[in-house]
């Protein structure tokens, strides 16, 4: 499942907590990630990224060049 952090939340590793805006994918939660969620520090995502997102924006394409013989 994935993870999105609001906040800094402290992990399992002192030196490096989650921070804010971080997206992680987690197999199963960990208490801390898990008190999180409940704390409204961090939400599940449900979706792929690419339809929270949005889509993609238009792009301009320049148009392939004809061979010498085509008219």
């Amino acid at each position: 499942m994935k993870i999105r952090f609001l906040a800094t939340v402290p992990s399992q590793s002192p030196d490096f907590p989650f921070t804010a805006g971080q997206t992680i994918d987690m197999p199963e939660l960990t208490r801390d990630v898990r008190a999180a969620l409940v704390d409204g520090r961090a939400v599940r995502l449900d979706e792929p990224e690419a339809a929270v997102m949005g889509a993609p924006p238009d792009v301009a394409v320049q148009a392939r060049p004809k061979g010498r013989g085509a008219r």
